[in-house]
């Protein structure tokens, strides 16, 4: 979906679709939906808005925030404030864990190697991609981010796990096991295992991208349980298919 409009919050965001039927009742199987990361999203705005910050990092200008989006929050009187915004505890975030080089992906702003996104015409012709406004989805995509911060998040959710980080992680080891890591209901018979945002293949790993015109960078991170390992994938194509062996 090509959205242009800059949503302040993501509790506003949720006017695209409050009044969208059900796909299936909650509960009976899964779907996946960009949206429902929204709503996941405009909760935690409201839980910040009644307890306060998730995070007591200051709140200064950093690394993908858009001074637009500043500008637009000082002009409407229905916005949250600032510190209670989901992309702002986002990007808070993002300074806890220290990841430089992850940030909130604006249209506007100019990011350092950014990768450009095409599509070919209907002559056969590439030209550039429509831009969109990501405001609308932070809980479930528009993230820019690396290689190296991607498995440093890996492995600070793996240290929780592990109870190594009792004080400093990002959830508690309860939550990580019991919310965060619980499988979605699904078929007996299902290939793979859906949590939030992630999945368990039972047998072997295959990628397998959205097949849509606009390429688009995926980012993918891999588990290998046997061999204690953590591998990025990344992928730049419209559609790929990429089964994969690790030999110890």
């Amino acid at each position: 979906m090509l959205n242009t409009v800059r949503f302040n919050d993501t509790l506003n965001a949720c006017d695209m679709f409050k009044n969208d039927t059900l796909v299936h009742e909650p509960g009976i199987e899964y779907t996946y939906s960009t949206f429902a990361f929204t709503l996941l999203s405009a909760v935690i705005e409201k839980i910040c808005l009644n307890k306060g910050s998730l995070f007591d990092q200051p709140l200064a200008t950093v690394k993908g925030e858009s001074k637009s989006s500043c500008e637009n929050e000082a002009k409407s009187t229905n916005s949250l404030p600032k510190w209670a915004r989901f992309d702002t505890n986002l990007l808070r975030l993002f300074q806890y864990l220290n990841l430089n080089n992850t940030c909130l992906e604006y249209p506007e702003k100019i990011i350092s190697s950014r990768a450009a996104q095409y599509c070919r015409s209907d002559k056969g012709i590439l030209t550039n991609t429509p831009t969109i406004d990501n405001s609308y989805k932070w809980g479930g995509g528009g993230i820019l981010s690396t290689a190296s911060d991607l498995i440093r998040l890996a492995d600070h959710l793996a240290f929780i796990y592990m109870g190594w980080l009792e004080s400093y992680g990002i959830v508690k080891q309860s939550t990580l096991n019991q919310l965060l890591w619980k499988v979605s209901c699904v078929p007996p018979d299902r290939s793979t295992l859906p949590g939030l945002g992630w999945f368990l293949a039972r047998q072997y790993f295959t990628i397998e991208l959205n097949k849509r015109k606009v390429i688009k960078m995926i980012f993918n991170i891999v588990k290998y349980l046997t061999g204690k390992l953590f591998i990025n994938i990344k992928l730049n194509d419209t559609i790929c298919i990429i089964p994969f062996e690790i030999v110890m």
